[in-house]
């Protein structure tokens, strides 16, 4: 029997908890992690947050998990994907690895995500308050098939969900 790949791009917008989950799903069922977050700080001495930058990060994260994929590695993506065209290569990324494609949105509601944003230490993610009001603005929707997990449950439960929706 052929196992056939699969990348899963875990999104949404900033302390939805879209990190949490991806690291659980990751260990979970056992894929390669790449985080935005870890990739800007690896790439960027001082990230501002420009388009180009954006572009490099995400450009980083699609060749990795091209090669992972090709390696015969399951790979989760961990970013804010508010673009549809970033979710688009993603979904290629797959496509071209002939690789299983899933979109997972963490969704909080805002009053949640302002406590976490405050609450954060030691973590490789720079977004704040602003930076979420900003992200906000900017997502697009995402109109295609995925599963939205309602991250103030417990991760154990998101996860539960989105294996049963990926199997």
């Amino acid at each position: 029997m052929v196992y056939i790949t699969m990348l899963i791009v875990v999104c949404g917008l900033p302390g939805t908890g879209k990190t949490t989950i991806a690291k659980a799903l990751s260990q979970r069922i056992g894929a390669a992690l790449l985080r935005t977050d870890v990739i800007r700080k690896e790439m960027l001495f001082e990230a501002k947050y420009t388009e180009k930058e954006r572009d490099s990060v995400y450009e980083n994260m699609f060749v990795t998990a091209g090669e992972k994929l090709r390696n015969g590695e399951d790979c989760v993506l961990d970013g804010t994907f508010y673009k549809k065209s970033l979710r688009d290569v993603a979904k290629r990324v797959a496509e071209n690895n002939k690789s299983k494609f899933h979109i997972v949105e963490c969704v909080l509601h805002e009053d949640f995500v302002r406590t976490r944003i405050n609450a954060r230490k030691g973590d490789e993610s720079e977004a704040d308050f602003q930076i979420y009001q900003k992200a906000k603005n900017a997502f697009e929707p995402i109109t295609e098939k995925h599963i939205v997990v309602d991250t103030s449950k417990d991760v154990k439960e998101c996860v539960d969900k989105i294996v049963a929706e990926i199997s």
